[in-house]
């Protein structure tokens, strides 16, 4: 049982719980946008149910929601187009910067993505896309 419930208990809370539900659906996942709603329908203790919440981790979120096939494949891609723009990137400063800001999200989006909730993450795969464009 957990003692108390701040802020970085209730991620790390949050983080099992994903976890849990990879377990319970590795391959399809719980479908798009349907982690608090899968959360909820779980037998949590009233510590963890105060914090029926999406995961705060990116890649958490990801592979609860998409499974395992597809947060593989979002990862890779990330990774690759990274590798790849990284040539095109590195000489030119208005273009790292692009490059380092979806570095930027990547790293911050493992304790505050606010998944679906803002467009950071939609901004972010518009300037990956851009990058790849290039």
């Amino acid at each position: 049982e957990i003692l108390n419930t701040g802020n970085g208990v209730g991620r790390m809370n949050l983080l099992r719980v994903a976890i849990t539900l990879i377990q319970a659906t590795p391959i399809t996942g719980v479908g798009l946008n349907q982690f608090t709603k899968s959360m909820s329908q779980l037998e949590l203790t009233p510590v963890v149910r105060q914090f029926l919440f999406p995961v705060h981790n990116t890649f958490a979120l990801l592979f609860a929601e998409t499974g395992i096939v597809g947060g593989s494949l979002f990862t890779i891609f990330v990774v690759y187009s990274l590798a790849q723009t990284w040539k095109k990137t590195k000489n030119d400063w208005v273009y790292f910067g692009i490059w380092v800001g979806v570095l930027t999200f990547l790293i911050n989006g493992q304790v505050q993505p606010l998944f679906n909730q803002d467009p950071t993450f939609d901004m972010t795969m518009v300037m990956l896309a851009y990058l790849n464009s290039l």
